[in-house]
């Protein structure tokens, strides 16, 4: 299973990208506040004036541009809103900055006059946008207009720490900053600061003719245009600058972990899948195994079965070719035929012994699978030739149904893990087909999903290895319990087969049990005078009859075998 991660988390970085440059820019918009707050104060004031010379009368408006700045009294004062102790110097101070800028002395300042202070006082590289940010409209700034925008102003509602910051990153004198600090200046005060006078040298002790001037300049340029770029900025925005790269980053480290731990889960995961799947194939291998073994041993029983149906043809036919012999024999007259027939009978019955032991012999050998002799000659004893009891036959079956019912028993417990293989697989396949969405990998990384699909590959596995197990063990077991009983055992007509036969022998039994045991005494007792009569009759030829003679029921002599 390929993984490719890192897709969520170039996404993810780009968010970070994105949202650091969005708040980039609201920092830079943040900065052109000041030039904004001043076109809308020249926007209103405008209207003010708009407003006030529609209520004026005719004549009033028809007077000349020089009676409005005539006007110096305390009721020109007051109605210019000056009053209180820090106001009076501060319009004394911006009356001495309006009659620097008005050359003519008419008592307004136009266009060519604001125009010229720009560029030869200020020197200001940004002198057309400052131009047309201080008339807004109006062509003829008086001292009362001029006034009334101070006090609408941003810079006039500095605080003392505004101004301080103000002094040591735009005028870059912050040898200064302690005396302002004890002196309480604000945003009030800052005409006072642009026009020469001794609030400068004597309150503030700037005793510096250089940085007086580079004060006034900055001074001027902030009481007439509005605070500079990046004074004007909220502690807040900056804060939330700040945080918000520091959210970022923070996040950026999160997603780096996450996932380096959700490559680490998923090779665990690919490893408990690769064990699965050699477990899996172990299985299948050792499943062919198990059915080869029994195509083989069902191949061999049949063989066996040919053997014993050869092997007693030919028994018959030997006792066949005896008994015409015997009967050659009983009809002969002279003793020298008799000797002759009992001989060719002797040889026969030799013959077929012989041929019967090689066949055992060779039947011994391909049933002895364990390679032990003894154990071979013990299974054929119990299940070989035509002799099997009553009771080995019931064995016999008894152990095929025992065969057979764990042969299904262990068919449900290759199925239960067969079936938690297949759920295992299905998982895997799930958070295959998530990993390859845009956030599937972090949403994979960040749920349960994974432990739960891993705990599932870890008991499939171990079913697995359970089945595996178990099957090794049934066929070593039934290998060796076939091997000592000498009969079939795992090939077998089946389970309803089985089972009939067994309530059969059930029914029969005391039946069956009673005509098998007289059956077996009259065969005894036919079997011990033939062997009798045999050994009797060659050692009347051979005339060695008290070794050749045997009891009755008692085994042969060492001479007649």
């Amino acid at each position: 299973m390929p993984l490719q991660p890192n897709s969520s988390l170039c996404y993810l970085s780009h968010c970070l990208l994105l949202l650091c440059l969005c708040l980039c820019l609201v920092a830079g918009d943040s900065r052109r506040d000041s030039s904004i707050d001043i076109n809308n104060n020249n926007r209103q004031r405008l209207q003010q004036q708009q407003q006030q010379q529609q209520q004026q009368p005719s004549s009033s408006s028809s007077s000349p541009p020089s009676h409005r700045a005539t006007r110096s009294g305390p009721a020109a004062l007051e109605s210019c809103g000056v009053g209180g102790e820090g106001s009076q110097p501060s319009y004394e101070a911006l009356r001495a900055i309006h009659k620097q800028l008005d050359d003519d002395a008419n008592g307004d300042v136009d266009v060519e006059e604001s125009g010229e202070f720009l560029r030869e006082d200020l020197n200001d590289q940004n002198a057309a946008v400052k131009h047309s940010t201080f008339h807004a409209g109006d062509q003829h700034i008086s001292l009362d207009d001029l006034w009334r925008s101070w006090r609408r102003s941003q810079v006039y509602n500095w605080t003392v720490h505004e101004v301080v910051r103000w002094l040591v990153d735009c005028v870059e004198l912050p040898q200064y900053a302690q005396s302002f600090h004890a002196h309480h200046v604000n945003g009030t005060m800052m005409p006072r600061l642009a026009v020469p006078s001794p609030f400068l040298s004597t309150v503030l002790r700037v005793s510096d003719r250089s940085h007086r001037q580079k004060l006034q300049l900055k001074a001027m340029d902030v009481v007439l245009f509005g605070p500079p770029p990046g004074v004007g900025r909220s502690r807040i925005r900056d804060l939330a600058l700040v945080v918000s790269i520091a959210v970022g980053v923070a996040g950026l480290w999160f997603a780096v972990s996450q996932n380096r731990s959700y490559r680490d889960h998923m090779r665990k995961v690919i490893r408990d899948l690769d064990g699965l799947q050699r477990a899996e194939r172990s299985l299948g291998e050792l499943q062919d195994k198990l059915h080869k073994a029994q195509e083989e041993n069902r191949c061999f029983q049949d063989e066996r079965r040919g053997l014993e149906v050869r092997m007693s043809q030919e028994m018959s036919e030997a006792k066949r070719e005896a008994q015409r012999l015997r009967a050659l024999r009983a009809g002969a007259e002279n003793h020298i035929s008799e000797r002759r027939y009992a001989e060719r009978e002797l040889q026969q019955v030799r013959k077929a012994l012989r041929r019967a032991e090689r066949e055992l012999e060779s039947r011994r050998r391909r049933l002895a699978w364990s390679g032990d002799d003894g154990s071979g000659a013990g299974g054929s004893g119990i299940g070989g030739g035509g002799g099997t009891t009553a009771a080995a036959a019931q064995l016999q079956r008894w152990l095929q149904v025992t065969h057979e019912v764990e042969v299904r028993y262990y068919g449900l417990q290759r199925q239960r893990a067969e079936k938690q293989l297949n759920v295992a697989k299905e998982g895997a396949e799930k958070i295959k087909r998530k990993r390859t969405t845009v956030l599937g990998t972090f949403h994979v990384a960040h749920s349960s999903s994974l432990d739960h699909v891993d705990h599932q590959i870890l008991e499939a596995k171990k079913s697995l290895a359970e089945v595996t197990s178990a099957l090794r063990e049934r066929l070593r077991r039934w290998q060796r319990i076939e091997t000592l009983c000498g009969f079939p055992i795992v090939h077998n007509p089946g389970m309803g087969a089985l089972l009939a036969a067994l309530a059969a022998d059930d029914a029969a039994s005391a039946g069956a049990t009673a005509g098998a045991t007289a059956g077996a005494g009259a065969a005894g007792k036919e079997d011990a005078s033939l062997s009798r009569v045999t050994f009797h009759r060659v050692d009347d030829v051979t005339g060695d009859r008290s070794e050749g003679t045997s009891p009755p029921g008692g085994p042969p002599s060492q001479g007649a075998r």
